[in-house]
């Protein structure tokens, strides 16, 4: 959705994210599912495109939702899904996704084949055999490109289970729309890639989506009404709109249900947030953030021309906290949306390019962990059955989740009821609100690296290591 400049976003949704369902093969009944209920759909246009990935539960974040025990978690009105596809109910066992080939390789340097070495106390060195790495808690400017390539990985999943009538399907709607989005490109901010990613991830390529109400995003790039005509110079009639019986008479209404007036007018907003913002990759987060929202995170981080990547991984409770606070309080997923749209244009890339490999990240081909499972360790501000065993990089995880949210939250431990191969069970019987919201953290941030996959289920969280 396109936020409007200075305002806050719009759209805040809570939920969870759940386990790959092509990454848990070998422990499908172990592996934690749930459905999701939906809110208000639109009736007379299509829903919106791709959903957003969403958060919930006693790993909280004050909401103000009532959170059913049974897993069904409410919506805000303007959350759209595919109507067709899902049927009022999404089932979130998200498909793996480590075909992204280049991008998993490029990210191997630093985050590949990984889990994380805890940050409390002395840091072992990175050992790839034991699958460590550095400080999930910091951020290595140098390899900048590995982390976004990281966090690309980690939001494909979303993209695949989401796209309305799965992502060939939406590619191949989005495609359609390729020369219109070639000739509103021309003279930037941005590539034609990357609107064309836009269109997936915003409409999944359906030019007459809305998200709610007229005045609410709509159209093939999701502008706000308000937005249109206030900032972009659209023409938009409500009223028109809102009686025109026929798609001609609402396209007359309304310029963001015409596919080149809605791309032209993205394009337009992108460039006036790249004048503000100073840099593209800012651009494009503003979009779904919104301009004021991103350039209260840069100042309460302490910098402006800095890249997203930078803000998101180094903005963490123990670090630039203020930045983060706001980042996590916006509750939409717009701290991510840089990440989804990377994934998106990744999709449609392997669509035009390899179909083999694009088949792959669908099914959700991933290489499992090996190696011998171990107990876990001490000295992890965990609790833990005595015959717990986990493969060496679960192991690692659960022991870096362990002492980092200790550090964070000062509160331990952290309890842990099951464990086995790639799996572990933490107990949802938190002993603070701060230690609710550090492990709320770990798993963001660990899953954004692509490192993990976690469901909820009654009174556990379950954590599968990829």
């Amino acid at each position: 959705m396109l936020a409007p400049v200075e305002m806050d976003v719009e759209r805040a949704v809570a939920g969870e994210q759940l386990a790959h369902a092509g990454q848990a093969r070998e422990q499908e009944r172990l592996v934690v599912r749930e459905r999701v209920g939906v809110g208000v759909v639109a009736a007379a246009l299509v829903p919106a495109g791709v959903e957003r990935r969403v958060r919930v539960g006693h790993v909280e974040r004050a909401r103000r939702q009532e959170i059913e025990d049974a897993g069904v978690v409410a919506f805000d009105q303007q959350v759209v899904v595919e109507r067709e596809r899902l049927g009022g109910v999404v089932d979130q066992a998200h498909a793996g996704d480590d075909s992204l080939g280049t991008m998993r390789r490029a990210a191997a340097g630093l985050l590949a084949l990984v889990v994380l070495a805890g940050c409390g106390g002395s840091k072992p060195k990175p050992d790839p055999d034991a699958g460590t790495i550095a400080d999930p808690l910091s951020y290595d400017g140098t390899r900048q490109a590995e982390f976004e390539a990281r966090a690309t990985a980690g939001l494909t999943p979303v993209l695949v289970e989401k796209s309305p009538g799965g992502v060939i399907a939406t590619a191949r709607r989005v495609a359609r729309f390729r020369p219109l989005i070639e000739r509103a490109v021309r003279g930037g901010p941005v590539d034609a890639d990357t609107l064309e990613a836009l269109v997936f991830l915003e409409s999944a390529g359906r030019q007459y989506a809305q998200a709610g109400k007229l005045e609410s995003a709509a159209g093939l790039t999701q502008i706000l009404a308000q937005t249109a005509s206030g900032l972009l110079g659209m023409h938009v009639d409500l009223r028109k709109a809102r009686k025109a019986k026929t798609a001609r008479a609402l396209r007359r209404a309304d310029d963001r249900f015409v596919p080149s007036k809605a791309l032209e007018g993205t394009v337009r907003y992108l460039r006036l947030a790249k004048e503000r913002l100073g840099r593209t990759d800012l651009a494009l987060v503003s979009y779904h953030m919104g301009i004021g929202n991103l350039q209260r995170a840069l100042s309460l981080y302490g910098a402006s021309d800095i890249p997203y990547a930078q803000l998101y991984f180094d903005s963490t409770p123990l670090n630039h906290d203020a930045a983060w606070r706001l980042l996590y309080s916006l509750g939409d997923d717009s701290a991510t949306y840089l990440w989804r749209l990377l994934a998106a244009k990744r999709l449609m890339k392997l669509y035009r390019t390899d179909r083999p490999a694009l088949d792959q990240v669908i099914a959700g081909t991933t290489p499992l962990p090996t190696g011998t499972p171990r107990p876990l360790a001490p000295g992890h501000d965990l609790r833990f059955p005595k015959t717990a065993k986990l493969l060496p990089r679960a192991a690692t995880v659960a022991e870096t989740i362990g002492t980092d949210v200790a550090k964070i939250s000062r509160t331990s431990p952290l309890t842990i009821r099951a464990a086995t191969g790639r799996t572990f069970y933490v107990s949802r019987a938190y002993r603070s609100h701060q230690q609710a919201v550090a492990f709320q953290f770990m798993l963001d941030r660990l899953s954004a690296l692509s490192l993990i996959d976690w469901g909820r289920r009654f009174d556990l969280i379950g954590v599968t290591v990829r």
